[in-house]
């Protein structure tokens, strides 16, 4: 039951970020999209894993096989937007340091 209280908080703090981050699209709302739509089906799963055990079981075991594709699917996506996160910002430092500097 504590996972799923778990699943259920992770769900809500995803859905209130996501809704944040809805206004101006980056790559941290489609983040926050997939943590609240895989958290809301984790949660569901854990509900069914007490009423119906085998039918819960198997689902669970079938969440976790397609969460850890798309897991798989998406590292090399963030990691690169991250790179060009981090390249971006510290262009942007290094020209506001040096403004009149001639690059040569």
């Amino acid at each position: 039951m504590i996972a799923f209280i778990v699943a259920m908080f992770l769900y809500a703090m995803a859905l209130i970020a996501e809704i944040i981050t809805q206004t101006q699209y980056t790559f941290y709302g489609a983040i926050c999209s997939q943590i609240s739509l895989f958290s809301g089906a984790l949660a569901s799963i854990l509900l069914l894993l007490v009423l119906v055990p085998t039918f819960g079981w198997f689902l669970l075991i079938l969440w976790c096989i397609i969460f850890v594709k798309v897991l798989h699917n998406s590292v090399g996506e963030l990691a690169y937007k991250a790179l060009l996160n981090v390249l971006q910002v510290l262009v942007d430092h290094n020209l506001r340091e040096q403004p009149h500097r001639l690059l040569v």
